[in-house]
């Protein structure tokens, strides 16, 4: 049961910072189009596309490894589930966190960093 509240608080986190990324494009959208006016590239532009391709990759990592954790676990939890499909549903929302976890993270960040000038 613990396991439980504490995927849903996981997974509330994620989708909490997820909702940020409007407000962030929103926040970077001038300083693109001011980019876009000019010929030359800003370390603004540089980093947010560094940042993404991490986040990517750390979250395709993180997907990866909560994903064979889960398979090798997963006889064990058919064998001790009240239903067959719990334990897939439960891999399926360890894998989504995994993978979604960099990338909320980054959002979050990146707010903070954008808001704290103004």
């Amino acid at each position: 049961m613990r396991r439980t509240s504490s995927r849903r608080s996981a997974s509330r986190a994620i989708a909490r910072d997820l909702m940020l990324v409007p407000a962030v494009m929103a926040m970077r959208m001038p300083l693109l189009a001011a980019e876009a006016a000019s010929s030359s590239l800003r370390a603004e532009t540089a980093d947010a596309f560094a940042e993404k391709v991490t986040a990517l990759a750390e979250g395709a990592v993180a997907a990866q490894l909560a994903w064979v954790t889960s398979a090798m676990t997963l006889p064990l939890a058919l064998m001790t589930a009240r239903s067959p499909l719990a334990p897939l549903i439960d891999m399926a929302e360890d894998v989504a966190s995994a993978a979604l976890g960099p990338a909320g993270r980054q959002v979050r960040k990146n707010h903070r960093r954008l808001t704290r000038g103004r």
